[in-house]
């Protein structure tokens, strides 16, 4: 039985995951700056 607020955190993490890696390809396209 899934929760609302489960489907809530797991979406986040999702998108979080996405949002590191969109990051870790713009630091690997610019090595010389890397904004977090």
């Amino acid at each position: 039985m899934t929760t609302p607020i489960y489907r809530d955190r797991q979406s986040a993490g999702r998108t979080l995951a996405a949002r590191l890696r969109a990051h870790a390809r713009r630091a690997a396209s610019h090595p010389m700056e890397t904004p977090l």
